[in-house]
């Protein structure tokens, strides 16, 4: 079972927490997104927070976290959403249900992205 909570009203974002985080360190404590009219949904992924872990301890690819969110995105109700979180986080997601333009996920970084050499990037569009 995948820890979760919900509140607010309005076009769903869905926050995805880092590796080895919980879902309270994605916008640490802010209601900023409920109270500007969004419907934020925040859980914690398999083995992380108050989440349950994987039935086997290979289960943590990210076909497996992708299988998880799309699992908690139908029983919450979601059809579409923009997808928040820290580059791990925006990397889980894959596969057919990430392809469609209906169910496509708008991506928005918690933090400025960094380049390869470890120095901040100067723009944070594009793709994931």
């Amino acid at each position: 079972m995948l820890h979760r909570t919900r509140a607010g009203q309005g076009p769903a974002v869905v926050l995805l927490h880092g590796l080895t985080a919980t879902h309270r360190y994605v916008v640490m404590g802010s209601r900023a997104l409920e109270r500007s009219g969004h419907d934020v949904l925040a859980y914690d992924a398999r083995g992380h927070g108050a989440s349950d872990p994987a039935p086997d301890p290979e289960a943590y690819t990210y076909a497996d976290l992708t299988a998880d969110l799309v699992d908690l995105l139908d029983e919450e109700g979601i059809d579409r959403a923009v997808l928040a979180g820290p580059p791990w986080g925006r990397t889980r997601p894959s596969g057919p249900r990430w392809s469609t333009p209906i169910a496509s996920p708008a991506w928005c970084s918690s933090r400025r992205p960094t380049t390869p050499t470890g120095s901040q990037a100067t723009s944070t569009a594009g793709t994931p």
